[in-house]
């Protein structure tokens, strides 16, 4: 799984916790870090902020999928509206979350993603 956040406290905290239910995590501090490491073709989920510098997460899911990475993105940000919830949805995000993030949304979304996963 991949963190991809500019804050690195809550990258830190993300990491922390995506592990205590069993993931593996490596954090990116930003999309074109994460991008450029080559991970994006191995990962079986990835994490990322909407607002981040240089890049947003939209933009980098737009690279992404443009580079067939079909790997399951969930969405978090503080600027929570509904375009941004939409544009996130059209690129194929699996979850759009708000923060504040509570740890039961992201577990349901990680065990569905897990599930899916499981079934391929």
């Amino acid at each position: 799984m991949a963190i991809v956040d500019d804050d690195e406290s809550l990258r830190v905290a993300t990491v922390r916790f995506v592990r205590s239910l069993g993931w593996q995590a490596k954090a990116y501090a930003s999309a074109l870090d994460f991008l450029d490491s080559g991970d994006a073709e191995t990962v079986a989920c990835i994490i990322s902020d909407v607002q981040m510098p240089d890049m947003t997460g939209l933009e980098m899911m737009r690279v992404l999928r443009a580079r067939h990475c079909e790997a399951p993105v969930i969405c978090i940000t503080a600027f929570c509206t509904e375009d941004v919830r939409q544009e996130a949805l059209q690129l194929g995000a699996a979850a759009f979350l708000c923060k504040p993030v509570k740890g039961a949304a992201f577990r349901i979304h990680l065990q569905e993603i897990a599930a899916r996963l499981s079934h391929k």
